[in-house]
């Protein structure tokens, strides 16, 4: 199923819309999200399974990502190569907040 976010002040229902698409910058945050040089970043949506929007390459002075037609309201995981599978889902509102779950 789909899922239902609580937190922040907010209660979503995560059901993706594949009609209304979005442009998602992903920055860098302070002690959890830095971008290493030359590698590369999977961007994945939740419809009932982990959809892949595509692979960046961080360059050496990165401090975003950009995907481009990323469905609205949708579950996000972006994964580095060298992960760890530690990587937290989160959700990027309208207004462009990014939040961890």
């Amino acid at each position: 199923g789909y899922p239902i976010v609580n937190g922040y002040n907010h209660q979503l229902y995560l059901v993706p819309d594949l009609l209304h698409t979005m442009t998602v910058e992903i920055e860098e945050q302070d002690r959890y999200l830095r971008f290493r040089p030359d590698k590369k970043y999977e961007l994945f949506y939740w419809d009932n399974a982990w959809i892949s929007l595509g692979t960046q390459v961080a360059t050496m002075d990165a401090d975003c990502l950009q995907f481009n037609q990323v469905p609205q309201n949708v579950l996000m995981l972006l994964v580095p190569e060298y992960s760890e599978r530690k990587e937290r889902p989160f959700i990027i509102m309208p207004d462009g907040t990014r939040y961890w779950w």
